[in-house]
């Protein structure tokens, strides 16, 4: 739900002539980015920030990851597929 929410904003945003670009937090325990910078330090966040995506990159690989998830979902009902 967040991630529709968050791509519509941004979507709206860019589409009023700003730059929109998201930065993606690896797994674990980092909640947001205050966390992430507490556990990992100022540098680390850095190279997340220098790695951020635009808003349509982020939406094709979030759909790209759905996409590859219900694969896998399917894969692990049918085994013998």
């Amino acid at each position: 739900m967040y991630r529709k929410l968050y791509s519509f904003r941004g979507t709206d945003i860019a589409s009023k002539g700003a730059k929109v670009m998201v930065v993606v937090l690896p797994e674990g325990g980092a909640k947001g980015m205050d966390d992430f910078i507490f556990q990992h330090g100022e540098k680390e966040f850095n190279k997340l920030v220098e790695n951020a995506l635009t808003i349509d990159e982020w939406r094709k690989k979030l759909e790209k990851d759905w996409e590859r998830d219900k694969i896998q979902e399917k894969l692990e009902k049918n085994p013998e597929r």
